[in-house]
């Protein structure tokens, strides 16, 4: 059905069709067990802005 709509309207309906396959998916996902919210912990203390290293990691920089 989503390719129809993708070659009948040339295209024009691809966004409908992405968001269509992803309610799709998303309305059959389910999580067995318990879930617990409060338990969930942040990785780091404090937040460290990498963007720097980013930069570095592109530019092939061995410096950082």
């Amino acid at each position: 059905m989503n390719i129809l709509l993708i070659v009948f309207t040339l295209g024009i309906a691809t966004p409908w069709v992405i968001i269509r396959t992803y309610k799709f998916m998303f309305d059959r996902v389910s999580f067995n067990g318990n879930f617990d919210s409060a338990a969930l912990l942040q990785t780091e203390e404090e937040y460290k802005n990498a963007a720097g290293e980013d930069v570095a990691d592109i530019l092939d920089i061995g410096i950082i």
